[in-house]
């Protein structure tokens, strides 16, 4: 019976415990073992959040113009962050449309570490009637894994212009504390179905991650709380108060209802005394054996999640394994690949060099056979003009064999002429002596002069010839 009421009380446990954590049912196979991130770089007016903040204005968030993804990260967080300032109750959220914000300023959006205008603050205030205005400003954005998103926010006083709250951080899932603080937070949530849950979800979605980022910081954000001593206060502690239901009267009431008759017998007091010992025992047994229970179920609990801690750090230190082993083979890759590259350079270079040098042996091939050639037709140059030098020569010698030839034929006949010229001049002399001496004679003359003259004529005729020849 007793072990009957025990199995008992733990179904009772885990269907209270089950009951409990509702559809947030997490297997063991999904652990997130060290610490979560905790923001540090957050400023807070010093002493108690003033009272009359109830209204504030959430300026268009600003994004670093220098990143290309934050323009999409914009669009994508804004709508978070309104979304978790509304849910975190700490004041009236007023959304500023750019369009009105570029209307009175010139400028669609600012960020809290740029020159404000002068009287934008007031203006703020008298057209929208806020306390405070909020700069949001989102500083890095990486929407591929490991996931990062910056964010630098202020909440200025409107009356004082003073900062009221302020943080700078930045979220990067590659690191384990900002991981497990991510994974965490998506344990809290309700799941469509528990069976598929898995928190690393989180780690590649933009969309949860930041809103894990901006729930993170809307959480540090002061709240007004009632002084102690404050008319409110008390009205509420009297209310609390009013509404506790009193143990100790009915307890009383009951404990008079059942007190024994004075006049009964001493025995009825001893039976209902052991009687009522014995139900005391009862209930001792009962609730050791519950507190036994309890303490099994709680060991099982830790033996079964120091079972899924051992697992999970197995499996952490097989995928390290498997990852080392990836990386080392692809190290191996790329050094492979290096020295084939680097063996077809090298082949390359040594084919480039025999090229060259076959290149330039044929370019060298070529400059010889030029200037052979050029050897070559210099000597059949000089050939010819020794040939035509030589025949110039035989020309020359010819020319002047022949002048000398001429002038010797010249002289032999100027000689020959002179002797016809004494030959004939020698019969002229005789002639006339002849006639002379026929002048003397009867009818001599006559005949002696017309015998001369023929003979006259033909020493002319002799000399024109040899004139001519």
């Amino acid at each position: 019976m007793r072990r009957w009421f025990g199995y008992l009380k733990v179904t009772i446990a885990l269907a209270c415990l089950t009951a409990s954590t509702g559809c947030r049912s997490f297997s063991f196979s999904d652990p997130v073992i060290g610490p979560s991130y905790k923001p540090k770089n957050i400023f807070s007016k010093a002493g108690p959040w003033p009272r009359e903040i109830r209204r504030v204005a959430i300026l268009p968030m600003a994004y670093n113009e220098n990143q290309p993804n934050t323009v999409s990260g914009r669009d994508l967080l804004e709508p978070i962050l309104r979304t978790e300032l509304a849910k975190a109750q700490r004041f009236e959220c007023i959304s500023v449309s750019a369009e009105f914000v570029k209307k009175w300023t010139h400028k669609e959006k600012w960020s809290s570490t740029e020159m404000l205008p002068g009287d934008m603050i007031q203006i703020l205030k008298t057209e929208i009637g806020c306390d405070a205005v909020l700069f949001a400003e989102l500083t890095q954005y990486r929407p591929y894994p490991p996931l990062v998103i910056g964010w630098n926010m202020k909440l200025v006083s409107v009356s004082t212009q003073e900062i009221l709250w302020a943080v700078d951080e930045t979220f990067d899932a590659g690191e384990l504390a900002v991981a497990n603080a991510a994974r965490r937070f998506e344990m809290q949530r309700e799941q469509p179905n528990p069976v598929l849950a898995e928190s690393r979800q989180v780690l590649i979605s933009p969309r949860r991650f930041g809103q894990f980022t901006t729930e993170t910081l809307v959480a540090t954000v002061p709240e007004y709380k009632e002084p102690p001593n404050s008319t409110r206060a008390a009205h509420r502690a009297a209310a609390s108060k009013a509404v506790t239901p009193d143990v100790a009267a009915p307890d009383a009431a009951a404990s008079k209802a059942v007190a024994p008759d004075s006049t009964a017998s001493d025995a009825a007091e001893v039976n209902a005394a052991e009687a009522k010992a014995a139900e005391a025992k009862v209930a001792e047994a009962k609730v050791a054996e519950a507190k036994a229970a309890e303490a099994k179920v709680a060991e099982a609990k830790a033996a079964a999640a120091k079972v899924a801690e051992a697992k999970a750090a197995e499996a952490k230190a097989a995928e390290a394994k498997v990852a080392e082993a990836k990386v080392a083979e692809a190290k191996a890759a790329e050094v492979k690949a290096a020295a084939a590259k680097a063996a077809e350079v090298k082949a390359a270079a040594a084919k480039a060099a025999a090229a060259k040098a076959a290149a330039a042996k044929v370019a060298e091939a070529k400059v010889a056979a030029a200037k052979a050639a050029e050897v070559k037709a210099a000597a059949a140059k000089a050939a010819e003009a020794k040939a035509a030098a030589a025949k110039a020569a035989e020309v020359k010698a010819a020319e002047v064999k022949a002048a000398e030839v001429k002038a010797a034929e010249v002289k032999a006949a100027e000689a020959k002429a002179t002797a016809n010229d004494s030959t004939t001049h020698e019969v002229s002399v005789s002639g006339v002596g002849a006639t002379r001496f026929g002048d003397s004679g009867v009818g001599g003359s006559g005949n002696r002069q017309s015998g001369s003259l023929p003979q006259k004529g033909a020493s002319e005729q002799s000399s024109a010839e040899n004139d001519k020849r």
